[in-house]
């Protein structure tokens, strides 16, 4: 059974993520979030253990899209596809962007899409399986 909102009576296809954020290691460091057991989104499992910084978003688009907005629950399935390398690069993007469609907002989806199209290269270069 999925999580429901009262506020707009929209049934979440997902439990929510169980989080403990990590402490931050300096002034301009992300905040990184541990999960605390296994998570079931859209049918992946993301493992306990895994850290993630949720919506990578640039301090001056925080006006745009908070990294814990909508962007969020999505971004952590992201995160893990990066990681992992289970699938191509394009095919998280476009998962990411779907998954933000479907949390409700197609704008923040596409938009969210074209960012880590153009600069997702660079955290997809960065990390090694």
């Amino acid at each position: 059974m999925g999580h429901r909102d009262r506020r707009s009576d929209i049934t979440m296809e997902y439990k929510l993520p169980k989080l403990q954020p990590l402490p931050l290691r300096g002034w301009f460091q992300a905040r990184r979030w541990l999960l605390l057991e296994d998570w079931q989104y859209r049918g992946i499992v993301i493992p306990k253990g895994f850290i993630t910084d949720g919506a990578s978003v640039p301090r001056i688009l925080y006006w745009l899209f908070e990294p814990t907005g909508i962007l969020f629950i999505p971004a952590i399935l992201h995160d893990y596809f990066y990681a992992t390398k289970s699938v191509s690069r394009a095919d998280a993007d476009r998962i990411f962007r779907e998954n933000v469609i479907k949390e409700g907002c197609w704008l923040a989806g596409w938009l969210a899409w074209i960012g880590v199209r153009l600069f997702g290269w660079i955290p997809w270069k960065l990390k090694r399986r």
